[in-house]
């Protein structure tokens, strides 16, 4: 008996293929969706992530990528004050600059008293010989208005810590009370600094001395000229942003003395 040839039916194959496509078209728009919904910033770093893998890069972690995200913040904000803050220091030097020029101006100073602009800050240069006698560092009485008057203007209009320099020229001094021109140029400058805080009421945190004798001079020592230029005492209001011009507050750092010698 011969057996008889069943045939399939195939007229409705085309379903299983209509059916697959629906599904990829599915799944095709819920990952459209799902990238449309994602942090744009979180999406790019895991690409960036996911091309490190495939590259044999190890990749970052999501919270690595986020704090170093908050560091440029801060960052940026830090450089951004920190540019205001100079906008406004510089602001403040050419507003002394211009009050202590009245001064001299005023009061007929333009040989005794000089304004100058320094990288490390405003440098008011008073010379010697109104200051003080030939070999003394006790302020003459007629200069202290002087004194006084840029003392008040430094009040009124900075916060910064002062240098207070002394300057002499190059001839020999030697006397009981000065051995060098270091210990006169020294006195002059503590001089001043005592001057400045008890009469000119400027807070003794801000403001120190210095004695240079005759080893800066503004000109050569080689005539009487120069070295009354040189013999001098500098003012110097210190840029902040200057390094290593203020030493450290005893009170803050370093080594606390804990018995006294009897």
């Amino acid at each position: 008996m011969s057996k008889t040839k069943v045939e399939k039916d195939t007229s409705e194959r085309w379903l299983l293929t209509y059916a697959d496509l629906m599904n990829l078209l599915l799944i095709f728009f819920i990952i459209l969706y799902a990238m449309s919904s994602v942090d744009q910033t979180k999406y790019a770093a895991l690409a960036e992530s996911l091309s490190d893998v495939m590259s044999g890069k190890k990749p970052e972690s999501m919270i690595e990528m986020e704090l170093d995200k908050t560091s440029i913040i801060e960052m940026e904000a830090e450089q951004k004050a920190k540019k205001s803050a100079n906008t406004e220091e510089k602001k403040r030097m050419a507003e002394i600059e211009n009050k202590v020029n009245e001064l001299i101006k005023l009061n007929n100073l333009s040989g005794f008293v000089s304004v100058t602009k320094e990288e490390r800050g405003l440098v008011i240069s008073i010379t010697d010989n109104i200051l003080f006698e030939s070999g003394s560092a006790k302020i003459n009485e007629g200069s202290k208005g002087i004194v006084l008057g840029i003392a008040q203007i430094i009040n009124e209009l900075y916060a910064n810590q002062i240098s207070i320099e002394g300057h002499t020229d190059s001839d020999y001094i030697r006397s009981a009370q000065f051995p060098s021109n270091w210990e006169l140029s020294a006195d002059r400058a503590t001089t001043v600094v005592r001057f400045l805080v008890d009469g000119g009421k400027i807070s003794p945190e801000r403001i120190f001395a210095v004695g240079y004798g005759e080893f800066r001079p503004k000109v050569p020592n080689t005539t009487a000229a120069n070295k009354a230029k040189n013999r001098r005492v500098n003012i110097v209001i210190i840029n902040s942003s200057y390094q290593g011009s203020v030493p450290p507050s005893v009170s803050n750092v370093g080594p606390k003395l804990q018995k006294s010698i009897k």
